[in-house]
């Protein structure tokens, strides 16, 4: 991947809406240049972006999933912009605000827009509720049959190259299908020359699909297409293909449009009205040069709208941008062969459709294969070479809590600053070890004892709002273990450098997420305090009320069974993240689970007397381990093939990738590297931003433990292991083949 500009002063902000074909270009391009002091956002509410292209070829199988869509995550994190995914439903172009969903609103210096049209449903009764729209195709493919699991009878509604693609598609999906084709125009492929329409003809015959020309249907209903005429024709699933319309957000942009509300353009790119908005792609109108709404168009605008936000930006003249007049079309035929038209010459075969699978799989590559990221590691001087294993040394440090300090490094800087302020004269007693590693604390007060909290974390997500939401679960999850009801939370946040109003937009899009989190908890924000640093981070002081304990105690289980409740892997993930190297789906997991709450794991460990940590940055080993040491418990038999992992943690090891903390935890376990095998043992002590929670339990009260915290949600809660009371507490890793290491 291409070097990133670090710790620049963010002196701009372009935004980009909707990751289309010209849209990837414009990331790509300022990857590969940066431009120190610009920050680029991109708002989608697709993180997978498909290819429109090879859309036909993957119905038909020519084309595997992850073949036609750019990963618009790693892309982004190429460009070295955020990614927030989120619906916009509006902008301001006066205040250059994008307005969000659910979100606060987005400030802007200069604005792109690609962001694709959305199907017209209003010219058909019930096509909004029976009809499968193949725009945008994000939501087609969500909607699209399995392969095993056929229509009996389809129609495909629309005789452009599109409908007419899609319909041969289906036939190679289905063979055993009734497809029938309707076109309202007297001629398929309208607009193409007749000989083009001939060939599609026979294509389709040769395909064993109806078709009927100038049928206009008039609704959709559950079992049947029925046409103006009134006749009614049977199918199980009806296709739409027909010209689409500009999404209905536009509506709330104060930009000039055409006739069919599409915005209106320059020959620069940019709006007729705004020299910061650039338009491209279908919801472009372009009226120096009116084109089809055809991705070749978007494709070919692509390289032209990232030279002029450039140009822009230095202050220097626009270059215009001049769609051609004719290109070539291939219309592939699911047989092998494809159509070839440009201007009036059409021809068939072999040819074209290896021409067709080649230029689109040049395509892709572009966006697909990225150049790897120069990492910048410190070299260590020769006389350090054997401590080539600190994080200093790394090219990329983590953030969230692979960023913290190691545990040993807390227990022996704090045991020297101890000695050091006592010979100073100091009267202070130091903190039990216990303590040193502890995320909470509790203190006596006159209305009964309160537990106290303080954690901070490095932004380790692009979107400010979702880390603030994770930031928040990660700082009460130290409560809810320990028993407590959060009460209040003082916030410490720490901002990039920035410009004043894009700072501002930060901490505003920040705060939201942190108070929608609190809110859910019950807790209330007290007062915080702001710094500005080189990155992003937030942290909270967190108080609550410990419940009264029972005079009954029961003495602890001679034996108690080890649980976990969210799968390990957030360090690791994040940091392949920073390489590019995560996909989207897996990204997500990981978001989620990090946004899970561990307040109704604590409450039902609670009712089942079980002993708990969340487990955070020290990874599940070290936390275990002060757990046990809390309780008394001695050696703990771990089973690692037992551990819930998130997904393609196992390929991340094996590129040499380990969170910033990763060794500094497997040295305060005991262990080293010689005496692991295979990635479940290594995730053991994997640093985890709002991680699980880790519980000792008695062994007759384990099973249902385990299902009341399935049944609410912890999905992927496991039993890990197994320990008993003794002196000093280790853990030991059996194997699947019985080997103890």
């Amino acid at each position: 991947m291409a070097p990133q500009i670090d710790n620049a002063p963010i002196q701009a902000e372009l935004v980009l809406i909707g990751g289309g074909h010209a849209q990837i270009a414009v990331l790509k391009s300022f990857g590969m240049r940066p431009v120190p002091g610009l920050r680029l956002t991109l708002i989608t509410d697709v993180v997978r972006a498909p290819y429109s292209g090879m859309l036909p070829g993957h119905i038909d199988g020519q084309w595997a999933e992850d073949e036609m869509h750019v990963d618009l995550r790693k892309l982004a994190r190429f460009a070295g912009a955020r990614l927030i995914e989120s619906a916009v439903i509006g902008l301001d172009p006066i205040r250059q605000i994008v307005k969000l969903k659910d979100r606060p609103d987005l400030r802007y210096d200069i604005l792109s827009i690609n962001s694709g049209a959305a199907p017209d449903l209003s010219g058909i009764k019930g096509a909004e509720r029976y009809a499968i729209a193949v725009k945008p195709i994000a939501h087609f493919l969500n909607k699209l049959p399995a392969i095993d699991c056929p229509p009996e009878r389809l129609s495909v509604i629309g005789g452009g190259a599109a409908g007419v693609e899609l319909a041969l598609a289906f036939r190679k999906r289905w063979p055993d299908a009734a497809i029938t084709l309707f076109s309202r125009s007297a001629q398929l492929l309208s607009g193409f020359p007749l000989a083009a329409h001939h060939k599609a003809c026979i294509a389709l015959r040769d395909a064993d699909i109806a078709y009927h020309l100038t049928h206009s249907i008039a609704a959709i209903t559950k079992g049947a297409v029925i046409t103006e005429d009134g006749r009614e024709h049977a199918c199980d699933a009806a296709f739409l293909v027909t010209p689409a319309k500009p999404a209905k957000w536009l509506d709330n942009t104060g930009l000039v449009r055409d006739e069919s509300g599409f915005i209106c353009v320059r020959n620069t790119l940019q709006t007729t009205d705004f020299d910061n908005i650039f338009v491209s792609g279908d919801v472009a109108s372009l009226s120096h040069a009116p084109r089809p709404k055809a991705g070749v168009f978007a494709v070919r605008a692509g390289p032209v709208l990232a030279q002029n936000i450039r140009r822009l930006i230095e202050n220097r003249d626009l270059k215009p941008y001049r769609p051609q007049r004719q290109y070539l079309a291939l219309i592939g035929l699911a047989n092998g062969q494809a159509l070839a038209v440009r201007g009036r010459w059409v021809m068939q075969g072999h040819f074209w459709h290896r021409l067709k699978r080649r230029i689109d799989k040049a395509f892709m590559l572009r966006y697909q294969d990225l150049p790897e990221m120069a990492e910048k590691a410190q070299r260590p001087l020769p006389f350090l070479a054997a401590q080539s294993e600190d994080p200093v040394f790394e090219a990329m440090r983590c953030a969230g809590c692979g960023a913290k300090a190691g545990p040993e490094i807390l227990k022996k800087a704090l045991r020297d600053a101890y000695q050091a302020a006592r010979a100073a004269g100091a009267r202070i007693e130091p903190l039990s070890e216990q303590a040193v590693l502890s995320d909470s604390v509790a203190l006596p007060f006159s209305d009964g004892a309160h537990a106290l909290s303080l954690d901070m974390i490095q932004q380790m997500v692009d979107d400010p709002y979702i880390f603030g939401q994770i930031a928040v679960q990660h700082a009460l999850s130290d409560l809810f273990v320990s028993g407590a009801r959060p009460i209040y939370a003082q916030a410490l946040v720490q901002l990039a450098y920035a410009r004043q109003d894009l700072q501002q937009s930060m901490l505003t899009a920040l705060l939201t997420g942190v108070l929608v989190e609190l809110d859910k908890a019950g807790v209330q924000l007290a007062g915080g305090h702001t710094a500005e640093a080189a990155q992003s981070a937030l942290g909270f002081a967190v108080t609550g009320k410990l419940a009264e304990r029972t005079a009954d105690e029961k003495p602890l289980p001679q034996h108690a069974d080890i649980i976990l409740t969210k799968p390990l892997g957030s360090g690791l993930t994040l940091a392949a993240d920073m390489r590019g190297l995560v996909p989207a789906d897996a990204y997500q997991m990981c978001l989620e689970v990090m946004l899970h709450s561990n307040q109704v794991a604590a409450e039902i460990g609670q009712h089942y007397g079980a002993m708990m940590s969340d487990v955070t940055g020290f990874g599940l080993g070290r936390h275990l381990l002060n757990l046990m040491e809390k309780h008394g418990y001695g050696a703990a038999l771990l089973q690692p093939e037992a551990l819930p992992i998130l997904p393609h943690c196992a390929r991340y090891l094996k590129a040499g990738i380990r969170a910033s903390l990763y060794a500094q935890n497997r040295d305060s376990c005991g262990f080293d590297e010689d005496m692991l095998s295979g990635t479940p043992a290594r995730m053991l002590f994997d640093p985890q931003t709002s991680g699980g929670v880790v519980m000792l339990v008695a062994l007759d009260k384990t099973a249902k433990l385990c299902a009341e915290l399935t049944q609410a949600g912890y999905q992927q809660t496991s039993v890990i292991g197994r320990t008993e009371l003794g002196e000093k507490a280790y853990l030991s890793l059996a194997y699947p083949h019985g080997e103890d290491r």
